[in-house]
């Protein structure tokens, strides 16, 4: 479903492979309160405050998980 992320430091950018855009994930992410963009057809952006805590990773990546599986079981 993605391929490796690539960036520097906290922004990221996670390459989208198979039937799905990048976009397909963005109002799934609003949904679950995670502010994602989408950068070109197959990237998804990610731009984190310099200022983030472990926990609120921890936080976002749930967040993630479950925005990936609203937008493929939608």
């Amino acid at each position: 479903m993605f391929e490796q992320p690539r960036g520097h430091g906290l922004m990221l950018g996670l390459p989208v492979r198979d039937t799905h855009k990048a976009a397909d994930f963005v109002p799934h992410g609003l949904d679950f309160g995670l502010i994602i963009n989408a950068a070109g057809r197959n990237t998804l952006r990610f731009i984190p405050p310099l200022i983030i805590s472990p926990d609120e990773i921890r936080d976002a990546m749930g967040r993630l998980r479950a925005t990936i599986e609203a937008t493929l079981s939608a």
